[in-house]
């Protein structure tokens, strides 16, 4: 009650998605009384094209272990997210939103400006299937903060019927008129 269908209602039949891309892989060390432990820790991103999407992180000893983690973990039902998008392309409104220390301004884009945005978001934004959208970063620009704070600014947007729903209006289609 209150919330939106699922765009995948059977949680069993995930379709492989289309679009798989590491957005990070980091080498880290511990050292112990034998020596250091070197771990590796993956950020990947999973989407297909179309809106959904799924980002998730995996640790292990090896690096290509560490990726396979986190790509089973992003086809995973629980970890899948559909976003609204604006004429399948760019996202609806303007949004500027905070994660910790990372300041974001994700403006939306007209038709055929294309993804000006850091690398990482880029990427991204490729599984998503946004293709026209302009993202400003202030403060820290730590590549997990950005993502995070990314995929935080995409949840906090909001479509026409949402916010005709909380206004108690309907939406109109001006170009029927």
């Amino acid at each position: 009650r209150g919330e939106k269908p699922h765009p995948y209602p059977n949680m069993y039949n995930i379709p492989a998605m289309d679009c798989i891309e590491t957005l990070e892989l980091r080498r880290s060390a511990t050292v112990k009384k034998g020596g250091k432990l070197i771990s590796f820790t993956a950020i990947v991103a999973a989407g297909n094209g179309e809106g959904s999407c799924a980002i998730a992180k995996g640790k292990h000893v090896e690096a290509i272990k560490a990726i396979e983690k986190a790509t089973r973990k992003c086809h995973r039902f629980s970890s899948l997210e559909h976003f609204d998008l604006y004429d399948k392309r760019t996202v609806f409104h303007d949004v500027t939103t905070k994660f910790k220390k990372t300041k974001i301004i994700m403006l939306a884009s007209k038709e055929g400006m294309g993804l000006r945005a850091p690398p990482v978001i880029r990427a991204l934004c490729e599984c998503i299937g946004i293709t026209d959208i302009q993202v400003k970063f202030h403060g820290s620009r730590n590549r997990t903060a950005m993502i995070k704070a990314f995929w935080k600014a995409l949840k906090e947007q909001q479509n026409p019927a949402t916010v005709a729903k909380f206004r108690g209006m309907a939406v109109v289609d001006t170009a029927m008129l």
